[in-house]
């Protein structure tokens, strides 16, 4: 039971890193066209069918989304243009306000711009009692800063 579930999370890490390496070749994007471009190859990159999930969001100012097997993009309230000090708490982003980019964070890295990737897939453990994965789903995600 943990080993398929370790093999289904290693499948998708591969997909995050492969996402990841996508990304840093990548110019930063400009606008909102090249963005949700950028958003919509990375989803569907890391997508995997079925009841999979996959999330990109970029400087929180455009989204792609893949779920229940259809794609979706949205624009948030960030600037492509800006850099931010984004933080992750439980799978959770907090972007915070735009800053400088010279600026220097809280946990000490420079402000950026990044991209954050998020995937994940249902499964259905064979001892449900031991719950070993919240939600019987197994999650990936990563925050990448663009070059």
């Amino acid at each position: 039971d943990i080993g398929s579930a370790g093999i289904l999370s290693q499948r998708l890490n591969v997909k995050a890193n492969a996402a990841a390496d996508y990304i840093l070749l990548q110019a930063a994007p400009e606008d909102k066209d090249s963005a949700t471009t950028l958003a919509t190859s990375l989803v569907g990159l890391l997508q995997t069918g079925g009841n999979a999930i996959a999330e990109v969001d970029i400087n929180n100012a455009v989204a792609a989304r893949w779920a229940d097997e259809s794609l979706t993009t949205s624009t948030g309230g960030g600037d492509l243009t800006r850099c931010y000090c984004p933080s992750s708490s439980q799978g959770t982003v907090t972007w915070g306000p735009p800053v400088d980019c010279d600026t220097l964070c809280t946990a000490g890295e420079t402000a950026g711009q990044f991209v954050n990737i998020s995937l994940g897939t249902p499964y259905i453990p064979l001892f449900p009692a031991f719950g070993f994965w919240d939600n019987d789903t197994v999650e990936v995600s990563a925050m990448i800063r663009l070059p």
